[in-house]
């Protein structure tokens, strides 16, 4: 028999199981409220069993009615807590650090636009009208080198000679240059008519390029008896004495000197005791001289090199013209490895019309065994009228100065020369091979006697040991009515010399050897 207390405590579980349920419920809903829901599920117990009289529950023999069904309630709206009611305490969380508050960046103000007046009106800005554009100037004519002519006006090809100075081109007076020292004298036009143009005494390292040299000397002969260096008595328009590594190139050099009167002698280009010289691409055209059918050391030479500290000497791929009494000569040069001739062209005004006596020279002059001077690939036309002279002597030269020896003279082509195409005048240890001798068949051009010579002179020093092979000759002589005279080879030279392989009058030689076309 279940007695009211009974009942009554039935009733109590009831309502705490909804309460549990209902708060299992909102739990689930919202994780964030669970510490208030437990509160309060706390509070509704407390407030159940404070309305439950416990002190009238009384144990009771008496039969107790069968149970009634029992109607769950409604669940009824939470009761007010009692306000005596020791609060629970609930722990809060720790509040979380606020994030930092942006830093305000402030924005430039704006810059004040002026206001324009009432009156004033903003002014047009000017649009330039469009120009048209400036025609392009019509390129400059090149400027044809001379050397790039032949003597009869006809072009030639190949690349001989220079043009000189040909832009930015001004005018200046002699050049003094001496002591100087890692130099480079350029795009310049040279000219003193009363003396001398370039002195390089003591120089080096100086290269002298795009430059004409022209009118030095034409008015008044040069005197350099007061100081060192000079060569039999010579003042030149251009020195260099006792300076090492001058270099030459694409230079003009025109209308020089005037015709030698008097002890005076104005030769263009001398040289003395100066290593490592070199020559390349330059013009020469007229060196004014004296010379006229006589043997006279006289007229001025184009260029002459001398002394005994001239080794490493080059002289390649000139023009000469009508360059006076010699277009090289080489006097004296003793010992001198590294002496190159090579690949120039040398011309006269004509036949019978010019003042050259030997168009190459070699006075006393002295390779080694071991590097002889060469003389090759050169080109050489209209000799002068002199009857002693030659396009080429080698051999020629005193006793006292020694002989000329050490000397390769190869593939040179020789037309209308002079008196005698290449004369071998004595020396020791020169050798000639290989090449080409013209002499005119026209009466007109009869200034070549005989085209080659070997014969020991009186006046030079011994003449042996010389190889003389592969030439090839063909003079028709009618100046002296003797027809042809290719050779002349008078036995006086005879001492270990060799003469083996030429062919003296091939026919098969023209004025065509000179084409350099």
């Amino acid at each position: 028999m279940r007695t009211p207390l009974f009942q009554q405590l039935m009733v109590i579980v009831i309502v705490l199981v909804s309460s549990a349920a209902v708060t299992a419920l909102a739990i689930s809903q919202s994780s964030s409220e669970d510490v208030a829901v437990e509160v309060r599920g706390v509070q509704k117990v407390n407030a159940v069993v404070s309305a439950v009289d416990l002190t009238t529950v009384k144990d009771s023999d008496a039969p107790e009615p069968e149970p009634e069904p029992v109607a769950v309630p409604e669940p009824e709206p939470e009761p007010e807590l009692d306000s005596e009611a020791e609060p629970v305490a609930v722990l809060e969380p720790e509040p979380e650090e606020p994030d930092p508050e942006p830093v305000l960046v402030p924005e430039p103000d704006p810059e004040p636009i002026p206001e324009l007046e009432a009156d004033s009106e903003p002014e047009p800005v000017a649009v330039p009208e469009p120009q048209p554009a400036p025609e392009p100037e019509p390129a400059p004519e090149p400027v044809a080198p001379h050397a790039l002519v032949r003597s009869d006006g006809r072009p030639i090809a190949g690349s001989y000679g220079s043009v000189g100075c040909a832009v930015d081109c001004r005018v200046v007076g002699f050049q003094n240059l001496d002591g100087a020292r890692d130099v480079v004298l350029e795009n310049v036009i040279i000219s003193n008519p009363e003396g001398k143009c370039i002195s390089l005494d003591n120089a080096e390292r100086v290269t002298i390029r795009n430059v004409t040299v022209t009118d030095c000397a034409t008015s008044a002969a040069i005197d350099d008896s007061t100081r060192g260096g000079t060569f039999l008595g010579r003042s030149p328009i251009v020195n260099v004495y006792h300076s090492s590594n001058i270099v030459f190139e694409n230079v003009l050099f025109e209308n020089n000197a005037r015709a030698a009167s008097g002890p005076l002698r104005n030769d263009l280009i001398a040289v003395h005791d100066s290593p490592n010289f070199t020559f390349v691409n330059n013009s020469i055209r007229t060196v004014h001289s004296d010379i006229s059918q006589n043997q006279n050391d006289s007229g001025n030479r184009a260029i002459v090199v001398s002394g005994a500290g001239s080794p490493n000497l080059t002289i390649r791929h000139n023009d000469f013209f009508d360059a006076g009494r010699n277009a090289v000569q080489i006097a004296r040069l003793r010992n001198a490895p590294g002496v190159v001739i090579e690949n120039n062209r040398v011309e006269g005004r004509g036949p019978w019309d010019s003042d050259y006596e030997d168009m190459f020279n070699f006075f006393s002059a002295s390779g080694t065994r071991d590097s002889p001077i060469i003389v090759r690939g050169n080109y050489l036309r209209n000799g002068g009228p002199s009857q002693s002279g030659t396009g080429m002597i080698l051999g020629d030269g005193e006793e006292a100065s020694g002989a000329t020896e050490f000397i390769l003279v190869e593939d040179n082509v020789l037309v209308d020369p002079g008196h005698v195409g290449i004369n071998l005048a004595g020396g020791h240890d020169i050798t000639v091979r290989n090449n080409t001798i013209f002499g005119s068949t026209d009466r007109i051009r009869h200034e070549t006697t005989v085209g080659f010579t070997i014969n020991h002179y009186e006046y030079t020093a011994e003449c042996k040991n010389h190889t003389v092979t592969g030439n090839r000759v063909f003079v028709n002589n009618h100046l002296l009515d003797r027809g042809f005279n290719h050779d002349w080879i008078p036995g006086t030279c005879t001492d270990n010399v060799e003469i083996t392989g030429n062919v003296w009058g091939d026919t098969s030689l023209s004025q065509n050897v000179w084409n350099l076309d």
